[in-house]
């Protein structure tokens, strides 16, 4: 007897008010975390991976990729955990935890207020300058927005298509994407302002209709549609067998028995389906096309550096979002975003700019940092522990004498001193007749803190007529007591791709 008190049926449902505030603090909890994590604090790289993992668009294409398996068991449970509960409730991650969808949901809040408060008035003056739309309450009916419906769905298919087929993907449209990447890029910011402003006039376009993380959970919905109706199905013959009810009430009369709708709602599913599946083939077609004739075009698209951790030039363009997170977290500026329209295909693609004005020691690699690697949402840069830093190279380093300050009888060591892997050291020359700088190259990681610590050239005085300089270092040019330079530097980085092609497409 005691136990039937906990049967549903007797369950008391708190108000909706009451569920309605439960959710909104689960909502701000979440987006709190959120900001605290990606932003604010210092939060170590496995715990970064269980959060992007809970969203179901990232983790799976993570997952075809390899780079959920190298973040360790614990990620990968976080992930399927987060798949199975979006199997089970529909758009789960969209409703509790997008921290994109709470801001939406915040000016729909406001929105639905305002028009409350302020009524007709409101309506009618907004009207006039927006659009009658604005004044509106919004629909609840989604026909005529039905025609939107499939497009997250196609885009969420064309990703994963073109991530198995090679061709460029839609994973910057990933809302944690978007709402992490508005710190770092312009066009973040742009596009996050685009859709909270659409808000206002359309207040469930992008959540429901174009955003690819909510067509992909509506896929995993749609997906396991069968296996709800078969326990479904189950748990009612199951309860009609408990009550002695061996089979279900028949009316008398036949012609009051509904048509069944199967067939007609089948055949209309049938043609969905397949506008759906035609659409997102059309789509991962033109992205591989694109991709072929970029990588083609070796000289047009050439990319001198890349960041540590970075993939395949065929596997970054497809894997990067364009997010500027690793551009924004390097301590010492090193790592920019390609920022030339004219080359749309690499937009917003990191690279390293050696030449720059950085930090207060210049631009280079720390060796002791991995932050650029560690940000990166979707693999574009592979995880690098600290100790495997060591022996991963990312560019060239090399030597001119003739730009030294030793080869104008200057005493200086500073690159000797600089280098953090001791692959600068001293050899004697018979051809200068002294002792140079030499680069190990089998040392050199290509990390360019020598290159940043040199001097550069010093500005002397030449003689006229010999061309060579006064006194072998006697007329050098200072001031305030440090020594001018030319501005060129003895040591100078190098591509690792200046003797390599891009791999092209068959």
């Amino acid at each position: 007897m005691l136990i039937s008190v906990f049967h549903p049926h007797f369950i008391i449902k708190p108000p909706p008010k009451i569920i309605a505030m439960k959710r909104w603090i689960l909502k701000i909890a979440v987006f709190s975390c959120f900001i605290y994590l990606f932003h604010v604090g210092n939060a170590h790289h496995a715990v970064r991976e269980c959060v992007l993992a809970l969203d179901p668009f990232l983790f799976l294409s993570n997952y075809s990729t390899g780079t959920v398996s190298l973040a360790g068991p614990i990620v990968l449970a976080v992930g399927l955990i987060a798949l199975h509960l979006c199997l089970v409730k529909r758009r789960l991650f969209c409703r509790s935890l997008c921290p994109l969808g709470f801001l939406q949901d915040l000016l729909r809040a406001v929105r639905s207020r305002a028009l409350k408060l302020f009524g007709k008035l409101f309506g009618k003056l907004f009207g006039k300058l927006f659009g009658k739309r604005f004044g509106k309450r919004p629909v609840r009916s989604a026909a005529r927005m039905r025609i939107f419906q499939p497009i997250g769905i196609v885009l969420a298919l064309a990703t994963f298509g073109g991530i198995f087929w090679g061709g460029f993907t839609f994973l910057w449209l990933d809302p944690i994407v978007i709402a992490d990447g508005a710190h770092y890029t312009s066009w973040c910011r742009w596009l996050l302002a685009g859709i909270l402003l659409s808000v206002l006039f359309f207040p469930r376009l992008w959540c429901f209709f174009l955003c690819p993380c909510g067509g992909m959970q509506e896929l995993l919905w749609l997906a396991a549609s069968p296996v709800r109706q078969l326990v479904k199905f189950m748990r009612s013959a199951l309860s009609r067998d408990r009550n002695g009810e061996n089979s279900p009430n028949v009316p008398a009369d036949p012609q009051s028995v509904p048509t069944d709708p199967l067939r007609s709602a089948g055949r209309r599913r049938f043609f969905q389906t397949a506008g759906v599946l035609a659409a997102s083939a059309l789509a991962v077609g033109v992205l591989r096309k694109v991709l072929q004739d970029t990588l083609a075009k070796t000289s047009d698209f050439f990319v001198r550096f890349r960041p540590p951790g970075a993939v395949g030039e065929r596997d970054l363009l497809i894997r990067c979002t364009r997010c500027g997170k690793c551009a924004g977290v390097c301590p010492t500026h090193l790592i920019e975003t390609v920022n030339d329209w004219a080359k749309p295909q690499i937009y917003g693609t990191p690279t390293l700019n050696f030449d720059g004005e950085g930090s207060e020691d210049g631009r280079f690699c720390e060796e002791n940092c991995t932050r650029c690697t560690e940000v990166c949402p979707t693999g574009a840069l592979r995880y690098v522990p600290l100790e495997e830093k060591s022996s991963l190279k990312i560019a060239e380093c090399r030597f001119q004498y003739d730009l030294c300050r030793r080869f104008f009888q200057m005493e200086c060591s500073i690159c000797l001193q600089a280098c953090p892997y001791g692959a600068l050291e001293e050899i004697w020359s018979d051809e200068v007749y002294a002792k140079i700088p030499s680069v190990a190259s089998d040392l050199c990681v290509g990390c360019g803190k020598c290159a940043a610590a040199c001097p550069g050239e010093p500005i002397i005085q030449l003689d006229p007529e010999t061309g060579f300089p006064v006194g072998l270092g006697a007329g050098i040019q200072t001031k305030d007591g440090v020594c001018e330079t030319t501005g060129k530097k003895a040591l100078t980085m190098h591509s690792l791709r200046e003797t390599e092609k891009m791999p092209r497409e068959n």
